[in-house]
């Protein structure tokens, strides 16, 4: 029984990690700025979005999947953290809907779409589909998931030592508190350890009080849960599960006091409320769930700007968040087409930027490990100034000069994705080489050969000074200097090597020569712009 329960929590806690990186990167394939207008629009204003938490968590029964789908949509740009904030509100506020309609069970239904997504996903090569089915099996999957931890450590709770350690908790609220916890943080639901006290107090072996308590620990359980889940997540992510994870400790610091209050100095307070709402027990519990979640919701809900704040301050973005955070284009872009078509130009500068932060990682010893970060910010950033470019020319307002300068900018676009892909590329060429102990020669030469092309290439790109212009086309060129340097420093390993290290050099070599001329390429595309 145990080993089981430990291997379906493993396999439960891996698909639903497994979910959630599916369910990312189709959010970022199929996120536009049609799709984020759409979310802004619902999410306008706090009370919009608490609405939509509620509709939300009616639809997926379950605060973990609808917090991590959150995170899914803000690690794919579709949402920002100020407007996830008052979803999960009324996710927690509105979640006392569960209990209502717990008799529904949509295990099946995820099951369905698991393998219906999945078939369709595999027989279909049109890309608008596919990404669609992906995306689909993806959510199903994190729900697939959650369902699967639960279920294999569930039989834990049905065995006699559980059932007994509650039943002998009786009257000690703070112990049935705690036991409550740890049953919704091994369960994953809230709602089914609620479901637990439901039954156990119908059947008379705790009282109300003690029910009080199961629906307050089950909730403090929830938020311990949502600690160790989002373990792995960083930056804006973290915000939005520490949000939710403070969110119940706030409501049990407030209710807990007033339990106290209530049993111990007989002061009819919350527990009386609910009693003298109805006399059925399951809407009791639901309405101590509701209150339980209103107070933290309505303290909060009045000062999202500063919570925003506070939670940038504790966890800030991470290293892919900035790199993708655009400098001079926004969601909206400017209704003056000369100033859009500037901003744009401005944003690819900055490109250039990256680019040559990303070389500098091919010096360091370990830089390889944030290079993956780095191609993270870069496509996102890709996919916002590509989504710009799309805006500007659905724009009935261009003229002929500024259709070209538009083109124009479609080209450096094409040219700088190139030159990034190889420099990534070439870090996994480097690598090679090291790991192999030859090669080192070339790999310094390479890059000193490659750090004079580019540093003539930004002065070019900021100045477009007619001496660099010629010195940049002199090193890029077929002939020139740069790439002669680099057939050299080649000529001179290659006799001490056998025909694989000979192989591993001739593409890093290739790669050298191909990150040269996209770099010569690059230059010239800017000089032929107006911008000063």
């Amino acid at each position: 029984m145990i080993v089981l329960a430990i291997a379906s929590f493993l396999a439960g806690l891996g698909l639903f990690f497994y979910g959630l990186r599916i369910l990312t990167d189709y959010l970022k394939i199929l996120t536009n700025k049609k799709v984020k207008k759409l979310i802004i629009r619902f999410t306008k204003t706090a009370v919009q979005g608490i609405f939509l938490g509620g509709i939300l968590i009616t639809i997926t029964q379950s605060l973990s999947a609808l917090v991590f789908t959150l995170i899914g949509m803000t690690q794919a740009k579709a949402i920002e953290v100020k407007q996830a904030l008052p979803i999960i509100i009324g996710g927690n506020i509105f979640g006392g809907i569960i209990i209502f309609l717990i008799s529904f069970d949509i295990k099946v239904v995820i099951l369905l779409i698991i393998g219906i997504s999945a078939i369709l996903f595999t027989s279909f090569n049109s890309k608008k589909y596919t990404n669609y089915f992906g995306l689909i099996f993806g959510l199903a999957l994190l729900f697939f998931g959650l369902f699967t931890m639960q279920s294999g450590v569930s039989p834990l709770i049905e065995m006699p030592w559980m059932q007994e350690a509650l039943i002998n908790s009786h009257g000690k609220y703070f112990v049935v508190f705690i036991i409550a916890a740890l049953i919704s943080l091994i369960i994953h639901s809230s709602m089914a350890t609620i479901i637990i006290g439901l039954a156990l107090t119908n059947s008379g072996l705790i009282n109300f009080a003690d029910a009080m308590m199961v629906v307050y620990g089950a909730n403090v359980g929830s938020s311990v849960l949502t600690f160790f889940l989002s373990a792995k997540v960083t930056g804006k992510s973290k915000q939005i599960a520490m949000f939710q994870g403070y969110y119940n400790f706030i409501g049990a610091m407030v209710v807990i006091p007033l339990f106290i209050v209530e049993v111990v100095g007989g002061i009819p307070l919350v527990g009386a409320l609910v009693q003298s709402i109805s006399a059925n027990l399951g809407i009791q519990l639901a309405l101590l769930y509701t209150i339980f979640n209103i107070i933290p919701g309505l303290l909060l809900a009045g000062m999202l700007p500063f919570i925003c704040r506070l939670l940038s301050q504790f966890w800030p973005e991470n290293l892919e968040e900035k790199l993708a955070t655009p400098k001079f284009i926004y969601n909206m872009i400017t209704d003056d087409t000369e100033s859009a078509l500037h901003l744009l130009l401005l944003e690819q500068v900055g490109l250039i930027n990256l680019i040559s932060a990303t070389f500098v990682l091919l010096r360091q010893e370990e830089g390889y490990l944030k290079m993956a970060s780095y191609h993270e910010g870069y496509q996102s950033l890709n996919t916002t100034i590509s989504e710009t470019i799309s805006e500007i020319s659905a724009s009935k307002r261009l003229n002929f000069e500024q259709y070209e300068a538009l083109n124009q900018s479609i080209t450096i676009q094409a040219k700088l994705n190139a030159l990034f892909e190889n420099m990534v590329a070439l870090s996994n060429n480097y690598r090679i080489l090291k790991k192999a102990g030859h090669g080192e020669q070339f790999i310094s030469s390479s890059l000193e050969g490659l750090d004079i092309i580019l540093m003539t290439l930004k002065d070019v790109v900021h100045f477009k000074d007619k001496e660099d212009v010629g010195l940049l086309n002199v090193m890029t060129s077929e002939a020139g200097h740069g790439i002669k340097k680099l057939r050299q420093a080649y000529l001179s390993n290659e006799k001490k090597l056998d025909a694989e290290e000979k192989m591993n050099l001739l593409e890093t070599m290739n790669r050298c020569e191909r990150i040269i001329a996209s770099m010569g390429d690059v230059g010239r595309e800017f000089v032929k712009t107006s911008l000063n």
